[in-house]
Parts: C-alpha cells; sequence; structure tokens
C-alpha cells in the first residue's frame, strides 16, 4: 500500500503533490503560516505542524544611479526602493555626506571634490539590493558680473552703482586704480 502525505491550509501559490509530499510553487503573500502536514500509510498516520515562513522579496533599488553635489553647499540624495526596506546604507561616501539608515536620505555638504563610486543597499527581511551610485563632486559656479561695466559720475553730486551677478555671490570687492594726482 503505498503511502500517502497531506497538508493544509496552504498558503495562495503554493500548492503539495499528495504522492511525493512535495510542497511547491510560488508564494504570494507574506507572514508566517501554520500548515498541519501528515504522512499516511497501512499502518497509521504522523501529524506535525509545520512554521512556514514567508518572507517579502529583497528590495530593488530605483534611484537614479548618478548624482552631482556641489562642493560645500548642501546636498540631498534619497535612495527609493521596492518591497518596503527597513534600513539603508551606503558606502563610499565622500568627507561630509552621511546617511540616515533609517529614511535613506544622503545629505551633508561634501568637502572634497571628485567621483565617487558609492554602493547603496536597501534591506527588508528578504534580503538586501543594491545599487552603485556614481557622486560626482563638483567646484560651484564662478559667478558671472552681469551689470554695466560702464559708470558714470559726476564731481559733487551723489552717485551709486549696483553690481549684479549671477550664481548666487556670497560677497562683492571692488579695487579703484591708483589716484593719478598722487
Amino acid at each position: 500500500d503505498p503511502g500517502q502525505f497531506s497538508a493544509s491550509p496552504l498558503p495562495p501559490g503554493l500548492g503539495f503533490d499528495t504522492i511525493t509530499g512535495l510542497l511547491s510553487g510560488i508564494p504570494l503573500i507574506e507572514g508566517t503560516f501554520t500548515v498541519t502536514i501528515s504522512a499516511t500509510n497501512a499502518a497509521g498516520v504522523d501529524t506535525e505542524t509545520l512554521a512556514l515562513n514567508i518572507l517579502p522579496a529583497a528590495p530593488v533599488i530605483s534611484s537614479s544611479g548618478t548624482a552631482q553635489a556641489v562642493l560645500n553647499q548642501s546636498f540631498s540624495y534619497t535612495i527609493t526602493a521596492t518591497n518596503n526596506p527597513s534600513s539603508f546604507d551606503a558606502t563610499g561616501l565622500p568627507n561630509g555626506l552621511t546617511i540616515n539608515n533609517q529614511t535613506g536620505v544622503i545629505s551633508g555638504s561634501a568637502t572634497v571634490l571628485g567621483s565617487f563610486d558609492v554602493t547603496l543597499t536597501a534591506r527588508n527581511a528578504g534580503g538586501a539590493g543594491t545599487l552603485l551610485l556614481r557622486l560626482t563632486v563638483i567646484p560651484p559656479e564662478i559667478p558671472v558680473i552681469d551689470s554695466s561695466d560702464i559708470a558714470t559720475a559726476v564731481i559733487n553730486k551723489p552717485f551709486s552703482y549696483q553690481i549684479t551677478a549671477t550664481k548666487n555671490p556670497v560677497t562683492f570687492a571692488i579695487s579703484l586704480p591708483p589716484d593719478p594726482q598722487l
């Protein structure tokens, strides 16, 4: 008399072969399931309880693989990933940048120029997903003065001239030629 197996209840996506005892398939939901399994032959039945843990799929990082930061200026980059990551990591960050391991936000102000290969990781109970981020730290752009390069003043009359420039300069300076009468 050939043996026979059983398993129930089965999580969605799984099937069971009562002849071979093979539980297989593609789980459709995560969680912990209690499955009663049994083996039967002419002599009787043995029954056990199987605790079946179905983990979520590992995260897949979907953020861009390139980013650009400006030297000594505020920078922010958010790691985005599927499958509800529970933690994040970034290795190879340039000085001045850090990662919030809970939110996946890389922020700060880079203090060195160059290109950096940063390994991003997103983790959950099902595993880890990684992505190589090419982060380039560039120098700030030089301001370009866009105010007129000609000004006219009249002796003994009030005079003013406003210097304007692109790229948000933080300071202005002026140097006057030596007084020809000295």
